[in-house]
């Protein structure tokens, strides 16, 4: 049994392989099986080839045209038209407001309309000037607000030579001094006499040094000098204002 299906076997691989054609002449030849399924395959693809040049070419239908859209052109933005050119406001005219320095006579001025100075403010020829006009720089300063500036008509005064009467004193122990303390009210610079504020006081220095020997007397004169205005405040106490540099003294009585 076994010696059968090993032939059948053998049989059926030799059959799928080689097929030995006698050509008559004693001589065979080996071919594959397969040869006549592939070509067959062979001839139908080549017919199909042939036919297929052979087809006329009005039988093949035109590829469709597809018109091409312009492309869209983008429309110019109008320029815009320029603005018309307006014409200037007309500017009112400023009225002036009345000057803080108003000429009386060739020497003599009257500032903010109310204090009168005689002279023209030169060394030759000083402004003679009041206590009234120095204690209206109240007006404008307070110390304890952090307001130092004075009114326009007291800034003029500086620079200027100024003359005024008052009293004069020294905190200085010492026999010769080269500066003094000019005040409104009587004060001997220390115990006796009203105590002066900054607005009723002016810092003195002096040409040329005087003699102040004796103490706790009540001295008058006119002092002469260029006037200095600077406000000084030590936090909101006001210390000082007034100034006058290279001074002259002229002593009165005692």
């Amino acid at each position: 049994m076994r010696v059968f299906l090993g032939i059948c076997l053998c049989i059926i691989l030799a059959g799928g392989i080689v097929i030995v054609v006698d050509d008559g002449d004693g001589a065979g030849t080996a071919s594959p099986r397969s040869d006549s399924s592939s070509q067959t395959a062979a001839e139908v693809d080549e017919t199909l080839v042939q036919e297929s040049r052979t087809l006329p070419e009005e039988s093949m239908p035109p590829m469709p045209v597809v018109p091409l859209e312009p492309a869209p052109v983008p429309n110019p933005e109008p320029e815009p038209e320029p603005e018309p050119e307006s014409e200037p406001e007309p500017t009112e005219a400023k009225t002036p407001k009345r000057s803080i320095v108003e000429r009386i006579d060739d020497r003599s001025i009257r500032l903010g309309g109310k204090y009168i100075l005689r002279g023209n403010g030169t060394e030759r020829d000083p402004y003679t000037i009041s206590w009234e006009l120095l204690a209206s720089a109240r007006s404008t300063i307070d110390a304890a607000k952090g307001e130092l500036d004075p009114p326009a008509h007291i800034e003029l005064l500086d620079g200027a030579w100024v003359r005024l009467d008052g009293y004069y004193s020294s905190p200085l122990l010492e026999e010769t001094v080269d500066e003094v303390l000019l005040t409104l009210n009587r004060w001997d610079g220390c115990c006796i006499g009203l105590p002066p504020t900054p607005f009723d006081c002016i810092e003195t220095g002096l040409r040329k040094p005087i003699n102040m020997r004796s103490r706790h007397l009540v001295r008058f004169g006119t002092v002469t000098g260029r006037m200095k205005v600077r406000p000084f405040a030590i936090g909101n106490w006001l210390m000082g204002l007034y100034q006058l540099e290279d001074a002259t003294l002229d002593m009165g009585s005692t």
